[in-house]
């Protein structure tokens, strides 16, 4: 592997004068590789289009994944200097943790958190934002605000907020929690220029709403009487949630879709409010004509 991104990095570097625009590492495995270090990769990086880079999903065989071993936390920490915080000149960015090494902070009481690696990332040219199995948090968010200028389309994909321990603890980070924030930035930012900000935003989910809640054969553990409140809402209103709680296992980690709470707070009814004023914000973008 090492030898492979050596010689694309001879290939492509200031002083051949050539630049590919597109650059995908695709389940990086556990490493450390020496010219992740070099500033000939960071340069590299640095004059990219588009970069796409996902993390190698790894269990141990007996059911952990790899948010629980001992050197996932240097092996995150890494991927700052590594790669995140040398994309100047991105327009296109995917980054997918995988579901066994999921990043972000959504709760104090969160098994393994850990940083995205975004709190300092400066995309000055950012477009398009693709990320996966990442945990709703301030740092997402945060990210997300400094760069809603440049951002055209922002899709989320199998990503969760945390299991909050008490809907009302004050260090519990919900949906409801992470949209204000974006509306408010979103309305200033078009203060300036209505034509800019993102046009869309997506949630995306691998199975659908009926299959995530399975309301038609819910699990022995889920409460009748949620189940019963849930389908009569879904009547009345004939939407689903449009975005889902997760849950990091305290034993084994990894990122999994946490049902109840998901329908708990469907029925609460919070997080669908901020979400479509949040969307009502992006969908009034004016396009000004010369």
């Amino acid at each position: 592997m090492a030898a492979s991104f050596k010689a694309i990095i001879s290939t492509h570097s200031i002083r051949t004068s050539k630049q590919i625009p597109s650059f995908e590492i695709r389940h990086l495995n556990f490493a450390n590789i020496s010219i992740f270090y070099t500033d000939e990769f960071h340069s590299f990086l640095s004059r990219l289009e588009s970069f796409t880079l996902s993390i190698k999903p790894f269990e141990n065989g007996g059911g952990w994944a790899f948010n629980t071993s001992y050197f996932f936390p240097g092996f995150a920490d890494c991927l700052v200097p590594w790669f995140l915080n040398n994309l100047g000149s991105v327009e296109e960015f995917t980054f997918d943790p995988s579901h066994t090494s999921p990043l972000g902070s959504g709760d104090i009481f969160q098994a393994y958190p850990h940083d995205i690696g975004l709190r300092y990332a400066e995309m000055r040219s950012l477009r398009v934002l693709t990320l996966g199995n990442t945990v709703i948090c301030p740092e997402l968010q945060d990210f997300l605000s400094r760069h809603l200028g440049t951002l055209r389309s922002i899709t989320l994909q199998e990503c969760y907020a945390i299991e909050p321990s008490d809907r009302i603890h004050p260090d519990a980070y919900a949906w409801r929690h992470f949209f204000p924030p974006l509306t408010e930035a979103l309305a200033e930012v078009r203060k300036e220029d209505p034509s800019v900000g993102p046009t869309k935003f997506n949630v995306i989910y691998n199975n659908t709403p009926a299959k995530m809640l399975r309301l038609e054969d819910p699990p022995r553990y889920m409460d009748a009487n949620l189940i019963s409140r849930t389908k009569a809402k879904l009547a009345m209103e004939h939407q689903g949630p449009s975005m889902f709680y997760g849950n990091v296992d305290q034993k084994y980690g990894g990122l999994f879709h946490e049902k109840t709470t998901s329908l708990e707070e469907f029925l609460y009814g919070e997080d669908e409010r901020e979400y479509r004023r949040f969307m009502a914000v992006v969908q009034r973008r004016t396009v000004v004509r010369g």
